[in-house]
């Protein structure tokens, strides 16, 4: 699967939903329809946070959503706490702003890339520059 150029899912972290299973050691992300983003292993020893954390780096980093047939695009992580949006996974991540609040689908929204902006009808976002610690105290602030 290749994915369409330019394009991406924006998700509301807050309407995906983690499951654990203790017993296979596997944690999984869906959406709000139920359809599954990602599957992970996990050691036991794992708390609840680390796992979450866990599911949506693999997220950013192996979802691709068919929004038509033999057509993909990968997933962005949408913060509204924090109004900004994780595209790829640590240590290459972007991270862009939203000036206000976004009102995304329970299924996410498709918006294009444009250069250090993602965009759609409704929606700009601009690229900021993070550091990974400012990256994960905002993810942890946030649990």
């Amino acid at each position: 699967m290749k994915p369409i150029k330019d394009l991406v899912l924006l998700l509301d972290m807050t309407t995906l939903k983690a499951n654990f299973d203790k017993e296979s050691e596997t944690a999984s992300l869906e959406l709000a329809n139920g359809k599954v983003l990602t599957t992970i292993k996990v050691e036991k020893s794992l708390n609840e946070e680390e796992i979450i954390f866990l599911l949506l780096e693999s997220a950013l980093a192996t979802t691709l959503i068919s929004i038509e047939p033999n057509k993909w695009v990968p997933v962005a992580l949408y913060n509204p706490f924090t109004l900004q949006v994780s595209f790829k996974p640590i240590p290459e991540n972007s991270v862009y702003t939203a000036n206000e609040m976004l009102a995304l689908s329970p299924n996410g929204d498709l918006f294009r890339i444009e250069g250090d902006i993602i965009t759609n009808d409704t929606y700009t976002l601009e690229k900021i520059t993070l550091k990974y610690q400012d990256i994960l105290a905002a993810f942890q602030n946030q649990i």
